[in-house]
């Protein structure tokens, strides 16, 4: 059997067949075909498409012939009802089984006999019209159906199964479940319908926020039940399918801006009208906050996070970013030093952004770290973070025949160290480790130099530095040449000598050019050059070294404050940058504190960034970027496998202290000694306590408390990346160690599931 007619007047045959075409010449021409196809008794088949009754009496006289197979008729309704063996309802007409194409749909199939039609049928148009988890899942599955789908609607049996899944699966008000599939059944095309649709429901979503905020606005008119555009979930109206929408919203924008400008309504409002994602709308809340910023909110910036684009992302970093700079937290009168440390990581970074755009930092947040320093000095001078840790490295290099190399760079603040660390960062053959400590009060550098170097305090100390020094490591600095001093304002040599022991270089620039900037930016500009310099007289320095063991710490003797304004009482003593040295004991004005250096010499100095001249920058005060100073320290890294020789070992469960906040107990042992270990921890966690260990002596263990916490909830099994920090055999290591800890289930969702589950009941 060689030719088989197929009489398809449907369009339902796909395979390979050669079709009838409808002019007498095509007509003859494959008469031919066959004929000669027959004749040539040929084994392959050749499949005849005849797509009406009308072509197909030209063939007919075919059939019952050798080698012809019984001519096909192909009837949408009897394959469908084969495939589901069951018989189809009365509506369910040919031209909507091909309109549908249910039978080009694998789903269709005998396996699903026990559903019900109208079941089937809709499943073969698309599964998440019936299984679909949301309202977006039904009209994603709606979009993909065809024109005859709208004629399926008309089906009373199709129309309230789709009702009873909205309502029961969706949670859908049942009156506005029908609602929607009777204004859908109205409409000729699907597409159409969903796209008036979103547009309505955001014209209707607009016309509420302006009469929640009393704002008087024409809209145009709508179309659709209010109650149906409103009780639906919001769809997405890309702009271009938008008409004039975008005009109406970007002028209820300025309207609302406005209102919150002259405080008639808050600036968290405006993120409650920002509901598309619209070009046109990000470019004008970027402009608008740009041009005034107590438009911004952090409900503005959380509102724009959560739409995809690219625009509404950069907006969002970018107010955030704003928020980082334009706010920072009030220091706690408990805080621990180690918490103060922490908290001024934040802070210097929130300063350099408010002094780089020209802005006036909070003073409340000054105030709040010199209200802590001035009542917990005790508490500083026994930490490690005091300005004595210097002489004490030192001191500790030194006895482990270290040659030691100390930069002191004049009024270089805490604040200001990232332009260090950077070019540091560059450096080859070198660790770096980056400490912060407290300067010696008042922060002048006739009073802080000799004694950070020295760890005694200035009066007990000789005028002269080089005395001081040698008074301070004699020991280590008896032989000739053993002390090397350079400073950067003479002419001396740079270069180190196997017979120096000691070497400390006092770069003073830095301290030169702040009283003469005129802005922080130019002084940061002045900043850099420097760095640059010094960077290569280290590595000068350390080519000198040799095969040396060498050791290399830049600190400070004090920072640098930018004023905000100018003293205008009378002088109160010897004017000295931010402080007056007393010549009596009067009373002191409102905003001065008193600092006594000795048993001589007592100041007043500000507690505010007040200026005493017409410098813009200057120091002597009790900021943070006055107080805080950089101590860091380069080493050339250890020769040997860089082995960790702590074990960690979590002790217990992982406990959740509150949302977002966990704690660990964890034994740290060594096999060796092991001194000032520090613990970190990597992003996204952050520690919320610090406790430094002083030491852990060989085969010792210790147990430590952990508390951490990470802006997004943690859940199950997950790693944890701590670094460790200490002294071996005096040199500094960095390690890390990485920990599987088993987060336990927020207690928020378990009492929502055990209630949902007593809810059943």
């Amino acid at each position: 059997m060689t030719i088989q007619l197929i009489v398809d007047c449907s369009g339902i045959d796909s395979d390979d067949a050669r079709v009838v075409g409808k002019t007498d010449a095509e007509i003859d021409a494959l008469r031919k075909t066959i004929d000669e196809h027959l004749a040539r008794k040929e084994t392959t088949l050749l499949r005849v498409r005849i797509t009406n009754l009308a072509l197909f009496k030209h063939f007919s006289h075919l059939e019952g012939m050798n080698d012809v197979l019984p001519t096909k008729h192909l009837i949408p309704r009897v394959l469908l009802a084969e495939r589901l063996k069951i018989q189809l309802p009365d509506w369910l007409t040919d031209n909507l089984i091909v309109a549908l194409g249910l039978l080009k749909n694998p789903t269709i199939a005998s396996e699903s006999k026990a559903q019900a039609i109208d079941v089937q049928l809709l499943i073969a148009c698309h599964s998440d019209l019936l299984m679909g988890t949301d309202f977006y899942d039904f009209v994603a599955a709606l979009r993909q159906q065809p024109p005859a789908f709208l004629d399926l609607l008309a089906i009373e049996a199709i129309k309230t199964r789709l009702i009873l899944h909205l309502s029961v699966d969706l949670a859908i008000n049942p009156d506005i479940a029908k609602l929607f599939i009777d204004e859908l059944s109205k409409n000729k095309a699907i597409e159409s319908f969903l796209q008036n649709f979103a547009y309505q429901q955001h014209t209707q979503f607009l016309r509420q926020k302006l009469a929640d905020y009393s704002l008087i606005f024409a809209l145009p008119a709508q179309v659709l039940p209010s109650n149906l555009l409103a009780t639906l979930p919001l769809l997405p109206l890309p702009e271009h399918q938008a008409r004039q929408l975008p005009e109406h919203f970007l002028a209820v924008i300025t309207a609302v801006t406005r209102k919150i400008l002259v405080k008639e309504l808050a600036p968290e409002v405006l993120a409650d009208f920002v509901t598309v994602d619209w070009a046109s709308l990000w470019a004008e809340l970027d402009r608008l906050c740009e041009d005034s910023p107590k438009l911004i909110s952090e409900s503005l910036a959380n509102q724009c996070q959560r739409f995809e684009s690219l625009e509404a992302h950069a907006l969002s970093k970018k107010l955030t970013d704003y928020l980082a700079s334009s706010h920072y937290r009030s220091l706690s009168a408990e805080a621990s030093v180690d918490a103060v440390l922490d908290w001024s990581v934040g802070y210097f970074d929130y300063l350099r952004s408010v002094l780089l755009s020209k802005r006036i930092p909070d003073e409340n947040i000054n105030g709040s770290f010199t209200d802590w320093l001035l009542s917990q000095s005790s508490r500083i001078s026994r930490s490690e973070a005091d300005w004595r840790y210097c002489a004490k490295q030192i001191n500790k290099f030194l006895n482990s025949n270290y040659l030691v190399v100390v930069v002191v760079i004049d009024a270089l603040s805490a604040l200001n160290q990232d332009i260090l660390l950077a070019e540091l960062a560059t450096l080859d053959h070198l660790t770096v480790r980056n400490e912060t400590l407290f300067a010696p009060l008042p922060t002048l550098t006739d009073v802080g130099k000799r004694a950070v170097l020295t760890g005694t305090q200035t009066y007990l100390l000789p005028n002269n530095l080089e005395k001081a020094l040698q008074q301070t490591y004699q020991s280590h600095l008896s032989e000739s040449n053993a002390l090397k001093i350079i400073k950067s304002w003479e002419e001396t040599s740079e270069h180190i000598t196997e017979q120096n022991n000691l070497v400390v270089f006092f770069e003073n620039r830095i301290d030169e050019r702040l009283h003469e900037a005129t802005s922080f930016t130019k002084h940061r500009d002045d900043i850099l050059p420097i760095m640059r310099q010094l960077k290569r007289y280290i590595q000068s320095w350390l080519k000198d070294a040799a095969h040396r063991d060498v050791v290399f710490f830049i600190t400070a003797d004090h920072g640098m404050t930018v004023t905000n304004e100018r003293y205008k009482g009378e002088s109160l003593g010897e004017e000295n940058d931010r402080i007056f040295k007393l010549k009596d004991n009067k009373p002191l004005p409102d905003g001065f504190v008193l600092i006594n250096q000795d048993s001589k010499d007592n100041y007043a100095v500000p507690k505010t960034r007040l200026g005493l001249s017409n410098a813009a920058l200057a120091h002597g005060g009790l900021t943070p970027e006055e107080v805080l100073i950089p101590f860091i320290t380069l080493t050339r890294p250890s020769t040997q496998p860089n082995r960790l020789p702590v074990e960690v070992e979590i002790q217990g469960e992982c406990l959740r202290l509150t949302d977002k906040f966990w704690q660990l107990e964890l034994r740290l042992s060594s096999s060796v000694q092991i001194e000032t270990v520090r613990l970190s921890i990597e992003p996204p966690f952050r520690l919320e306590s610090r406790e430094p260990i002083d030491i852990i002596r060989a085969n010792k263990s210790h147990t430590i408390t952990l508390k951490f916490r990470a802006d997004c909830e943690q859940e199950g099994l997950t790693a944890l990346d701590l670094g460790l920090q200490y002294e071996k055999a005096g040199a500094h290591e960095k390690n890390s160690k990485r920990l599987e800890v088993c987060f336990p289930a927020s207690l928020l969702e378990r009492d929502t599931q055990t209630q949902n589950f007593e809810d059943m009941f």
